[in-house]
């Protein structure tokens, strides 16, 4: 399970690296801002618009958590075969 978190964050950064990667974080980024702008400029809240910065928001927290599991699970085995070296 450990090694399967670690490779699954390799390459969830990987793929954060290629075009389109790099274009979906882009995407959320813009989301984000844009929804924000526009709430800002409303007298009313807009459940709408504040659903879709939210969107744009988890899609980036899920690769983020996926990554950070896998720093996780690489420190834990990097510990479990530093202690099985003993």
């Amino acid at each position: 399970m450990l090694f399967a978190q670690f490779q699954l964050g390799c390459a969830a950064e990987e793929f954060l690296q290629t075009d389109l990667g790099k274009y979906l974080k882009g995407v959320a980024k813009q989301e984000i801002e844009e929804s924000l702008i526009a709430m800002l400029n409303q007298d009313q809240p807009c459940p709408a618009l504040h659903k879709k910065a939210q969107r744009a928001r988890d899609a980036m927290a899920w690769i983020t958590e996926v990554i950070e599991a896998a720093s996780a699970a690489e420190y834990q085995l990097r510990e479990k075969d530093s202690l099985e070296d003993f």
